[in-house]
């Protein structure tokens, strides 16, 4: 058989034809009838192939169920009538133990022969692991030879090695030029490894003219394809304005594009970002967090960062002996990486902090130093997409840092999809991971999931019409009819203060509420409607207040209307100079066709007046009936609805 896998019978072509169509059943019929020869179909030459695709088959579950272990035994007697992929898929499994036990030598072995016979991708397979003594004596020169024998038959994996070696000038004399040449191939291959390599030569100048543009185009279309150092890279290139204009928004798009892959130096940039507030408001519980998981990888610099936050009480309250035990293992990790000025800063730190330390605790602190393991790039992009990256502060904090602010409307390009208040990418995972257990039927999961995104992300998961019924078809497949319920409940609420029947309304909203903790628009509503609506009681403004903060708090403090709402219940208590400030985040925050009205009630916070909603409907979201509608409305069979509705909560009725 041809090393190109051309197909040397008819029979094994129609065979490859109906693997290739997704018809498995009739694929594996095909090819179990050539490897046993039956009925006369195909030949000797056939069988070699036919073998592989029964390995293929089962390892991928394709036509019957996933078996490695038969998937080993057919690769191994494709590979030992010299099927070249048949060896290198039988070597991958001695490798990682798929189907035989794991054995370093039978994976070099076969991987050597597959080579051997001209296979590129086993060629370059193998001369990495020469490159890096996987299974085999370390040896650069015969690692160089391999890749190049990859490279020259059009194998991109082959280039890229081959132009690592030649930068370096390990296992071969130093040529910048050619390894400039070799990574363009394979960047022109499309292949993300020769692009990253390719933009960062270009960056720095190396093997020709420097050229920040092309490299940020190169660095930008591996990036795209999900290389992470390209992700970073380009995060860099948009901060800098490299190549490209300066955008921080962008760069923070791509710094957590890198970060939420487990990526310790783009963590370490995000977190630097949000704690020096580099083109957006200052995140300090944010910075702390991101730096916290580059710390944990063994990062040196974010080390040394996270240990003058803990220090100084950034993002979280001061802890020396936590200072101290980070100052401690940066100047150990810098030392590693011969970075000597970081190491010094970090020893200066901690024996300065040391005199803050109280009895004991210098112990304390080097036990945790002790007993501290790093962390894998594996598990920081799981806890990166399992936990809340970001902590907000309490409204307070929220407003002396300036938290929730849009990026200039002077350049609103500047920022766009990717600004850091728009989708949050952790939450934006946890709604990946709900449809997973969708797709899985497991509705529970799904439901813990798509809860944790709405926690996360609260307006992302509104600005998706569908999101929302979803849950509640979701909560009906777990057996929950709450959310369901409240739904309606919230929709009679709204019905019922368009009546101005203000105090059915109040309950059905606090029914709502109560039914479904994370549905925030009922407190929201029940605090628009004792804020703004005329004739309600002097104590309103103060409860109103109480509804307004529930709402933000479920929002993430971050949503225009229910900013707006706690300012009119600010406004409401004679809070104006606090109203004030709310309202002026809220006109930053909404859509340019809400402005009119948010700066109006801006107007009226700072001339010392309530505002009050004079309309029919003073609720701050949902539909609003006609007055016809209205005026046909049956409110004693809404009440009896509502009734039926809150069960055990008693009647709306007051």
């Amino acid at each position: 058989m041809a090393f190109d896998g051309t197909d040397p019978t008819p029979a094994l072509a129609d065979a490859v034809a109906l693997y290739e169509a997704g018809d498995f059943r009739a694929a594996l019929a095909a090819f179990r009838a050539l490897a046993e020869g039956r009925d006369g179909v195909g030949d000797e030459a056939s069988i070699p192939a036919a073998l592989f695709y029964l390995g293929r088959m089962a390892q991928r579950g394709e036509g019957q169920a996933r078996d490695p272990r038969a998937a080993a035994r057919w690769y191994r007697a494709a590979a030992e009538r010299g099927e070249f992929r048949a060896q290198h898929n039988l070597s991958l499994a001695y490798e990682t133990g798929d189907g035989v036990p794991r054995d370093g030598a039978q994976a070099i072995a076969w991987m050597r022969r597959a080579a051997e016979q001209g296979s590129a991708r086993s060629q370059a397979a193998y001369a990495w692991c020469l490159a890096h003594g996987r299974n085999v004596e370390r040896d650069l020169a015969a690692a160089v030879a391999w890749y190049r024998a990859a490279a020259e038959q059009g194998e991109p994996l082959g280039m890229v090695g081959l132009a690592d070696a030649l930068r370096a000038g390990v296992g071969i004399a130093q040529d910048l030029g050619a390894a400039l040449g070799w990574y363009r191939a394979a960047a022109e291959l499309d292949h993300a490894d020769g692009q990253y390599g390719l933009a960062d030569m270009l960056a720095e100048g190396q093997g020709g003219t420097r050229d920040l543009v092309e490299a940020a185009r190169w660095f930008a279309r591996a990036a795209d394809a999900g290389h992470v150092h390209a992700q970073h890279a380009m995060g860099h290139a948009c901060l800098n304005a490299h190549g490209v204009r300066q955008d921080f928004g962008a760069a923070f798009g791509w710094f957590r594009r890198a970060a939420d892959q487990g990526f310790a130096p783009a963590q370490h940039s995000l977190g630097f970002m949000l704690l020096v507030g580099e083109g957006m408001p200052a995140e300090p519980a944010a910075a702390l967090a991101w730096m916290r998981l580059a710390a944990e990888q063994g990062h040196p610099r974010a080390q040394r960062l996270l240990g003058l936050m803990r220090r100084d009480g950034i993002g979280a309250p001061a802890d020396p002996v936590e200072a101290w035990s980070w100052f401690d293992r940066a100047a150990t990790g810098a030392r590693a990486f011969a970075d000597g000025e970081t190491e010094a800063g970090a020893i200066a730190d901690r024996d300065a902090v040391e005199a803050d330390l109280l009895p004991g605790q210098r112990e304390e602190a080097e036990a945790r130093v002790r007993a501290w393991k790093p962390r894998s790039r594996e598990q920081s992009a799981n806890r990166a997409k399992l936990a809340a990256a970001r902590a907000w502060d309490l409204a307070d904090q929220a407003l002396t840092a300036g938290r929730g602010r849009a990026p200039d409307e002077a350049e609103p390009e500047a920022f766009g999809d990717s600004h850091i208040f728009r989708q949050d990418p952790v939450a934006a995972a946890a709604r990946v991971q709900a449809a997973l257990d969708v797709a899985a039927r497991d509705p529970h999961a799904a439901l813990r999931h798509f809860d944790e995104a709405m926690r996360l992300d609260y307006q992302a998961v509104l600005d998706d019409g569908a999101a929302l019924a979803g849950r509640i078809h979701l909560m009906r497949a777990a057996g929950q009819d709450g959310p369901e319920r409240a739904v309606r409940l919230y929709e009679i609420g709204i019905r019922l203060s368009e009546l101005r029947r203000w105090p059915e309304a109040t309950v059905a909203y606090q029914a709502a509420g109560d039914l479904d903790p994370l549905f925030a628009w009922p407190f929201n509503n029940l605090a628009w409607m004792l804020a703004t609506a005329e004739q309600l009681r002097a104590h309103d403004g103060p409860l109103a207040v109480t509804y307004a903060v529930r709402a933000c708090d479920i929002a993430g403090w971050r949503y225009w209307p229910f900013l707006g709402t706690l300012a009119a219940a600010l406004a409401r208590c004679g809070a104006f100079d606090r109203a004030a400030q709310w309202q002026e985040l809220a006109l930053t925050l909404a859509p340019e066709k809400e402005k009119p009205e948010q700066r109006a009630m801006l107007e009226a916070f700072q001339q010392g007046q309530a505002w009050i909603d004079t309309s029919r409907t003073p609720a701050a979201g949902g539909a609003h009936a006609s007055e016809e509608e209205l005026a046909d409305t049956d409110v004693e069979a809404l009440i009896e609805e509502a009734r039926g509705l809150v069960g055990e909560r008693g009647v709306v009725v007051q």
